[in-house]
């Protein structure tokens, strides 16, 4: 395994290749060195401010990053994320979608 550290030298160089960013709360801080939620799940409904300046953030420092998509989780959920990654790659290659339609932005 490696140290979170290790972790953003490698992921903050791969993101200059992303178009597409499907990534939660702690991913954008773990990889990529960003913070966008305190970790708290019983408020984190009420740190959505916080967590889309974390997504803006990431679209701030990796201009090819076109958009950010996530789930902002209130309780502890296994798979939720993973669902809606698949969900929303799903809408983008086989109903021809465009990002924008793949993703209700708030």
């Amino acid at each position: 395994m490696w140290s979170k550290e290790q972790a953003q030298v490698v992921m903050r160089d791969l993101t200059q290749y992303v178009d597409v960013c499907i990534a939660n709360d702690e991913d954008f801080e773990a990889t990529l060195g960003i913070h966008a939620f305190d970790g708290d799940l019983s408020t984190g409904v009420d740190q959505i401010d916080t967590y889309k300046e974390g997504m803006l953030e990431i679209t701030r420092q990796f201009p090819n990053v076109k958009s950010v998509t996530s789930v902002l989780k209130n309780m502890h959920t296994v798979g939720a994320g993973d669902a809606y990654g698949a969900a929303f790659v799903h809408g983008l290659i086989h109903r021809k979608q465009s990002i924008s339609q793949s993703v209700r932005v708030y």
